[in-house]
Formats: C-alpha cells, structure tokens, sequence
C-alpha cells in the first residue's frame, strides 16, 4: 500500500504522486480502482527516483503514436505536472512510458494492446514475455495471462535486459521486503532470473530480480480482488473512440461490482474462456452466456437494468459455490435418512459421533455445538443448521439428517438438519457456502423434495438440479 512505498522511497513526496494522479484521472473522467492506483503510485515512484538520480531511457522509441486526443491530454498533464514538482525532465521515451503505464491502468484491456505492444518492445520480446508466463504456469500452476500484466511485465523486460548488457542495474528499495515476506512469489521472480540469463548469457543482481518479483505478485493480488468479480466481455463496434467511453463509464459506475476482461470489437473475437456476462452494443447471433444489450451512447445507459442483472447473477454465482464445492464438503458417510426416533440431542450426538469417528472434529466438538445451541436455536422453518462458534474443525464438512415425520426442535418440527463443522481457513468460502444453503432451503419446494431423498446420491442430484448458471438475454 501507499505506506509502504513512502517507506521505501523516502526522498520523493509520494503524497505529491498521489494527488497528481487522482486530479488528473478525476479531471479526465477515467477509472482507476486502488489496485491500479497503487500500482501506478509504484512505477511513477520508481521512475521518478531514477530519473533524480541521473539514470534516463536512451532506448529509441519505436514509431506510434497516442491517437486518442483525451489520453494524450492526460498523459501530457501528467508528465507536465511530474516534471514541474520535481525538477526533472522526461524525455520522448519516458513520456511514451508514463502514457502506457496509465493506459493498462485505466483500461485494462486494450482492443490493439498486442500490436501496440509488439511495437514497443519488439517481437522477440513480446514473445520472450509470453514464453516466460507459459513457463511459470507449467512449473508453479499460476497463470499469469491478462494484459494488464503482460503489457507492464514486457516494458520492464526490454529495459532490464537493456541494463544488463550494459552492466548497469536499477537500485530496489522493497528487495529484502519481497525476500522475506513473500518467499514464493521471490522464487517464481528467480526461475524467470534464470531463464534470462541462461537464454541471453548476462548477470542479474537480487534487486532486478525484487523487480521480477513486484510484478508477479502485483498481478496475483489483483486477481485476488476481483476473483468475486462479475467476469465481463464487452463486444463494441471500434468507433469515434465508443469502446474508451464505455470502458471508463461501466468502471466508473460498477467498478465494485465488474472485472471487464476483455473488450472486442467483432463477435468472431469473442473469447472462449470463462466469463459471466457479455456487455454489447449490437445483438449477438449466439452466446453461451449471459447477454446485456445496452446502448452505444454513455447517456443512454439504464444504470437500473444493469443493476437488476449483476444482483441476478450475483445470487447466481453464490449458489452455484454450493454446486462446485459441494464434493469437499459433503460425504455419503455424513448422511442419514429417516433416522428412526431420533430426538435432537440424540440426532447431534450421532452426527457428531460420526464425524469424530472420520476425524474431522475434535473431541470437544460436540460440546461446542450444544453450547452454541443452547444460547439460541439454529432452526428456521422446516430446516435446522447446528454449529459450533469456533472454526476449529479438522476439515470443514456437514453432515445430512432428513426426516420425513419430522425431528422435535425446541419448540418446532424439522424435516432437514445440517450440522456443520468449520475448519478456519475455509472461512471466507464457507460464509457465501452459508448463505447458499439458507438460501437453497428456504425455498418450501425444495424442502418438500428433499424430505423424499432416500440416498446421497438422491440429496446431490436435488441440490445440483435446483442450482444453475442460468443464461438470458436482456
């Protein structure tokens, strides 16, 4: 965060940084969301403190040009306002720098990024870039695809490789920070070390590799924030700058709410891979998901049926965690139907037994549950859901009791009784987990079809059959 960049360079007013970019991207109406804008803090940083320090970008620039007039607007009141608080000049090759580091800062993904890209840096870069994410995916199964990543990731390949032909290196003030605190991200940053060396024969130093680094584990962290995302495509028709607009609007409004993954301008482009909602301009022929119609123009957009959808799906996706993590949580050996006579204490005392016997709770468990039990019922309706405070389980799991006449709680009958044990680092799923199944069995039908399950296999096919990524156009 913004502290730890003060801390680490002290001889720039990063407070200065800061409301240079916020002003500016407030005063030319662009998104950008606090993972970017910390991001974008680091690599001004970075790029200002070497710049104080004497060390300039003699590479030449490839001929391209910034063709919206907007961006190059704001990129210009960028470097005009760096130049003027610290006393430094920019040349041809950092003001073109400081341009793409907010463009994939703004707009993530760039409909001509790849050939932008390609050159700037060149096509063996480009595919050394994409050479190196392939690799890290094979070795350390963590894939790192997006533009936003490759597009700063092979900007900083050209340089280092640049210095270390030169026998030059960038000081990084974070490198024994990212050494100890984030050991794996570090190692992933030394496999790509090697692989450069051995492929171009020259030397790097552990700072260049801390740099390595910053951008492996910015990339993981970004997906960490938008992994409960609803996943976007938007499909615009590439004119007058309409795509941009769009972009920049639907971030501004519901940035909170979506990760745009992709913008296309011809539905043969369409991506196969997983998205949730398709956001258009123009009717699609087909579309395996989710299709929102809006019009080309920002003022014409209905905020209000943009918002009905992403709820809708939304609600959508909570239920459907119950599908995809249902098998690592519940078992056939966790299942009881029709138990005969059970009374409540003598049901949660077999549960418990049960689950003690497969080692998934602790002997106090039971203890818990009761105790937690006895300062309020966890029945509502027909359905009742016991459990201990303490997320102290050995393996997080829940164990099914259904009966047809109906279990004797307090004061009320259940037909469904869900006991649950919580194992701690399953606390983030297992909260949306919850609420799926609260939801799930609230619905009087599906209580009424659950208390004619007569097996496990019964109690998933009902579970999987009431639980659907539904696809609509609107």
């Amino acid at each position: 965060d913004a502290s730890i960049i003060k801390e680490s360079f002290r001889t720039i007013q990063i407070d200065t940084i800061s409301s240079i970019i916020k002003r500016t991207f407030k005063k030319y109406n662009y998104y950008i969301n606090d993972f970017s804008f910390i991001n974008l803090l680091l690599h001004f940083a970075i790029m200002i403190d070497r710049i104080i320090n004497g060390n300039y970008m003699d590479s030449p620039k490839k001929d391209f040009t910034i063709e919206n007039e907007q961006e190059h607007e704001l990129a210009q009141e960028l470097c005009t306002l760096f130049q003027e608080e610290f006393s430094i000049v920019l040349n041809e090759n950092e003001q073109f720098e400081i341009y793409m580091l907010f463009k994939i800062s703004a707009n993530y993904s760039m409909p001509s990024s790849q050939g932008a890209l390609k050159k700037i840096v060149g096509e063996t870069i480009y595919l050394l870039a994409k050479e190196l994410v392939q690799k890290v995916n094979e070795v350390y199964y963590i894939n790192l695809p997006g533009e936003n990543f490759m597009t700063p990731f092979a900007l900083h390949l050209k340089n280092l490789i640049l210095r270390a032909k030169s026998g030059t290196y960038t000081k990084n003030p974070m490198t024994q920070t990212i050494k100890t605190s984030y050991p794996t991200v570090y190692d992933i940053a030394i496999f790509m070390s090697i692989e450069l060396m051995r492929k171009y024969q020259i030397h790097l130093i552990e700072d260049e590799v801390a740099f390595l680094a910053l951008h492996i584990g910015a990339e993981i962290e970004r997906e960490k924030i938008n992994e409960y995302k609803i996943k976007c495509v938007l499909y615009c028709p590439d004119y007058m700058q309409i795509v941009s607009q769009l972009y920049n609007q639907l971030l501004i409004d519901f940035g909170n709410q979506i990760d745009i993954i992709k913008t296309v301008s011809n539905e043969k482009d369409l991506p196969g891979e997983y998205y949730d909602l398709l956001i258009t301009t123009v009717k699609v022929k087909q579309s395996v998901r989710e299709v929102l119609l809006i019009p080309p123009f920002v003022q014409q957009i209905n905020k209000g049926q943009i918002y009905t959808v992403l709820n809708r799906l939304r609600e959508n996706n909570k239920n459907y965690i119950l599908k995809k993590h249902f098998d690592n949580f519940f078992t056939k050996e966790l299942f009881l139907s029709n138990p005969a006579g059970s009374s409540k204490n003598g049901l949660l005392h077999s549960l418990c037994n049960k689950m003690l016997e497969l080692e998934y709770v602790n002997d106090d468990f039971e203890e818990k549950v009761q105790i937690r039990e006895n300062a309020a019922s966890t029945a509502f309706d027909a359905v009742a859901i016991p459990h201990s405070m303490e997320m102290d389980a050995i393996k997080t799991s829940i164990a099914v009791a259904i009966s047809r006449e109906g279990i004797e709680w307090n004061a009320q009958y259940v037909h469904i009784v869900l006991l649950v044990a919580i194992n701690k680092t399953d606390k983030k799923i297992f909260h949306e987990l919850y609420e799926a199944i609260i939801k799930l069995f609230s619905d009087k039908t599906v209580i009424e079809l659950t208390k004619g399950c007569r097996t496990f296999q019964d109690f998933k096919s009902l579970v999987y059959s009431r639980i659907s990524e539904n696809k609509a156009t609107v």
